[in-house]
């Protein structure tokens, strides 16, 4: 996943803070995927690499991510602890 340098945020919509990056890709280069996890491997990544470009907007390098998600964690309520458990340790 890469980030683009040139960001540009609007301080009038808080609202969007907890939002991914819209300029931010979400891609998979390794095998192992199952294609109902895709969607939320993605946008689990896209979090973590968002939540690192907040804190640094100078932040330009690439963020691996590595996950061994199960079927079971495609609820929101999953969705949520992963979040949390990354954001802690970021």
């Amino acid at each position: 996943m890469t980030s683009n340098a040139s960001l540009e945020r609007d301080e009038d919509d808080p609202n969007s803070d907890l939002l991914p990056m819209h300029h931010l890709t979400a891609t998979n280069i390794l095998g192992g995927t199952i294609a109902e996890l895709d969607v939320l491997g993605q946008t689990l990544a896209t979090q973590i690499a968002s939540a690192i470009k907040q804190r640094d907007d100078r932040e330009t390098r690439m963020v691996v991510v590595g996950m061994g998600l199960d079927k079971s964690m495609v609820g929101r309520e999953a969705f949520s602890e992963l979040i949390g458990l990354v954001l802690g340790v970021i």
